[in-house]
């Protein structure tokens, strides 16, 4: 068993914590650049900097393996979510939570969300809300973690041309 060992996400970090958000999105081809990624994630940690948000890796022989991003700040809720349903001070909001593929199945993401729930009580958070598309194994994950599917937001498209 792999032993997991988690701290706050730094500067220092951002190159690894983007090589691992492209492989992971690698079959969407992602056309954000190296840059407008890294701004991104470094707009975490101001964040974080100002008590709005956390964001954390897990490191594995000085690689990272995994991350999350967790909005504590309902203002910065609303930058991301349009629906005031989901906007409510009593709530962190998972931005993003990525695990390196070949440490996927293997406890990560658990011991992640166990974070999540200490770091989110130490802040009063009553609940943790995400969004997962529906079709993924993500969603069977969450749903096994007992997350409950919220009828607050649908996302649509429609092609123009």
């Amino acid at each position: 068993m792999i032993h997991f060992q988690i701290s706050s996400m730094k500067a220092y970090h951002l190159k690894q914590v983007v090589q691992l958000e492209e492989l992971i999105k690698q079959p969407q081809k992602s056309s954000d650049n190296y840059e407008i990624k890294s701004n991104r994630h470094r707009a975490f940690l101001n964040w974080r900097n100002q008590d709005k948000s956390l964001s954390k890796v897990i490191e594995v022989n000085n690689e990272i393996i995994a991350f999350y991003h967790l909005l504590l700040d309902p203002t910065l809720v609303q930058s991301f979510y349009f629906n005031e349903f989901l906007v409510n001070i009593r709530h962190s909001y998972l931005a993003q939570i990525s695990i390196k593929q070949n440490f996927q199945n293997q406890g990560v993401g658990k011991f992640l969300l166990e974070d999540i729930y200490k770091e989110s009580t130490l802040h009063n958070k009553e609940k943790v809300i995400l969004e997962v598309n529906s079709n993924t194994k993500a969603f069977i994950f969450y749903k096994n973690q007992n997350f409950k599917e919220l009828e607050s937001q649908v996302f649509m498209s429609k092609n123009l041309i």
